[in-house]
């Protein structure tokens, strides 16, 4: 996760996909200090790090330390990410966002991966699917186990266990409390942070770089979830991982999870369970 200057702490996850290759990616990496880089040091055997891949514009903040710590990796990223990563003095190789780039992305990882980017998304997420495994990769199209009609649940489809209510009340995860009440309980449907409604009006509110109003719409950030969903389906995908959920998912969870997080903006034929 991110230490902010104020102290606070978020929690993301960091997935590493080992690439028919040989070698490793990093999806959505987090800080790579020396007791994570000696970690992917103990699974050389699995192959050297030679994909680093920002898949959203909220998920750059430590492209730096995995770009210091396996500087031969190709780094890719999407168009707002890269804007963001070049401000800070990096390059990024791979722009996955622009058509040659997406070929580009598409050909690195053919042997290993099926990328499908949210092109409607304001942070312009990149999934993975891995068919060897039947598992996808997101970030945010997955904000925790909410699927609405059963409440947070673990991927069982069990309640909180005793466990998750006592970490709702430990004093160390203020953090995640306070990112409840700031942003999910004022959010329209509860789930999704509230920032991801105003993103999606990028005219008016953050945009992340010159508002594009043909490609920045709802109504493509619509079809890009419906999309993966059926591109889930079609490839027979059994698990989910989100890089902001503790535990895989099982496809149909993640299904429900997803039409939960973003009910506002698909059709209601497409958010049914």
């Amino acid at each position: 996760g991110g230490y902010f200057k104020a102290g606070l702490q978020h929690t993301t996850w960091m997935y590493v996909v080992r690439l028919n290759t040989g070698g490793l990616l990093l999806y959505s990496p987090v800080y790579c200090g020396k007791e994570l880089v000696d970690w992917i040091d103990t699974i050389k055997g699995l192959g050297e790090v030679e994909v680093i891949l920002s898949p959203s514009a909220a998920h750059h903040m430590f492209i730096k330390s995995a770009m210091d710590a396996f500087p031969k990796a190709c780094v890719v990223a999407g168009d707002s990410a890269s804007v963001k990563l070049g401000k800070a003095g990096l390059n990024v190789h791979i722009n996955y966002s622009e058509p040659k780039g997406r070929q580009l992305t598409d050909t690195l990882l053919s042997d290993s991966l099926i990328v499908s980017v949210c092109d409607g998304d304001p942070n312009q997420e990149c999934v993975l699917f891995h068919t060897a495994s039947g598992t996808a990769i997101c970030c945010d199209l997955i904000y925790g186990k909410n699927d609405k009609e059963r409440g947070s649940v673990r991927s069982d489809g069990a309640p909180k266990t005793q466990r998750d209510a006592e970490m709702e009340r430990d004093p160390e995860k203020w953090a995640g409390r306070v990112f409840r009440r700031a942003f999910i309980e004022g959010s329209p449907n509860g789930v999704i942070p509230i920032y991801r409604y105003w993103l999606l009006d990028a005219q008016t509110f953050m945009p992340l770089k010159s508002p594009i109003p043909d490609q920045w719409t709802a109504e493509r950030f619509k079809e890009d979830i419906e999309r993966v969903i059926k591109m889930g389906d079609s490839l027979k995908i059994r698990r989910v991982l989100s890089c902001h959920v503790d535990e895989p998912l099982s496809w149909s969870h993640a299904v429900n999870v997803i039409k939960a997080n973003w009910d506002f903006l698909l059709t209601p034929e497409s958010s049914k369970p």
